[in-house]
């Protein structure tokens, strides 16, 4: 059974009309409004960009909101940006066997896949063009890229459109800059991952930042999940056959994301190809027997965000989108 999805390209343009005065550019808060805040007002400050579309502090957001940073990743160990969403109130995650998938307050139908949760990744959507699902391949971004997530609770249909009724999850990959002042060097990282089960995974990245307002961002990954062995009580029969499914569930995952930067204008690039196996036979398949599906999500976005003036934010997103179901 083989699904191909069209390729989509979008446009799209926005002004935020708002009162920004308070903030630069790149969305952190003008020091002269930080010197006049006591201490509880400083650990307070926290600006998102999801609930309305531009920067403000998350206590004039007007949604609940939940911000989780990138520390968090090393505290608790997290594998899968599942595994991390899964820490949020209210959210849960499941598995059919072959793709995981979120739920939200109780909401979670089995094959829905999160076709009522919107999931961007710096502001891009990253929902399948097809039927929707917000948890197949964006599950498995690499989370070493990831420099904080914001989720908004509850429906923003109105700001989004369709998709977004039950919650945004907007993850943000890394910035080199901390500020337009910020001159970093050059940096490369290289990890390997192996864990009790056998599953394995291999990343190597490389950034630098010039003092033109130059940066690039270049990560790729894979990971390997060589299976488990599973009991399924309903095919254990008297046929020969012991109810195992011997190391069936495996997944294959590679990675490529590509960031260059210049003042306001950013071109994104990002490739994710996925081959999963599965323990549970579909379709006419044979039980414990190599069965596979393979999907991929791929886009290329150009992004341009400018502070026109202290009231007015200009947006312009141009992109090109492909997914693939086999």
């Amino acid at each position: 059974m083989r699904f191909h999805s069209s390729p989509l390209l979008s446009v799209i343009l926005l002004l935020n009309a708002t009162s920004l005065s308070a903030q630069h550019e790149d969305g952190t808060l003008d020091v002269k409004n930080l010197l006049t805040l006591d201490l509880d007002g400083l650990m307070g400050v926290e600006i998102i960009k999801s609930a309305s579309k531009y920067g403000q502090e998350s206590s004039a957001a007007p949604a609940a909101v939940s911000v989780l940073k990138a520390e968090e990743i090393k505290t608790y160990g997290y594998r899968t940006l599942g595994d991390w969403l899964s820490s949020v109130r209210g959210f849960h995650t499941g598995k059919d066997g072959i793709y995981p998938y979120l739920g939200v307050r109780g909401f979670a139908r089995p094959g829905d896949y999160g076709t009522r949760i919107l999931l961007l990744v710096d502001g891009h959507k990253m929902n399948d063009n097809i039927f929707g699902t917000s948890m197949d391949l964006p599950a498995n971004l690499d989370l070493d890229t990831i420099d904080r997530i914001e989720i908004v609770h509850g429906p923003s249909s109105s700001l989004y459109g369709a998709g977004a009724f039950l919650a945004i999850i907007n993850v943000f990959t890394k910035n080199l800059r901390a500020s337009p002042e910020d001159k970093k060097p050059k940096n490369s990282e290289f990890g390997v991952t192996v864990d009790s089960q056998n599953a394995h995974t291999v990343r190597a990245s490389y950034s630098k930042a010039w003092e033109n307002g130059v940066e690039i961002l270049l990560s790729a990954s894979q990971s390997d999940d060589v299976g488990q062995h599973i009991y399924i009580p309903e095919f254990d029969q008297e046929d020969g056959s012991d109810g195992i499914a011997h190391r069936r569930d495996t997944e294959d995952v590679k990675r490529l994301l590509g960031k260059l930067k210049y003042n306001n204008l950013t071109l994104t690039t990002s490739y994710i190809q996925r081959r999963n196996g599965y323990e549970i036979p579909l379709y006419y398949s044979i039980f414990d027997t190599p069965n596979t599906v393979q999907d991929m999500r791929a886009y290329t976005a150009l992004h341009y965000e400018k502070l026109v003036t202290p009231d007015l934010n200009m947006h312009f997103h141009l992109s090109y989108n492909q997914s693939r179901y086999v």
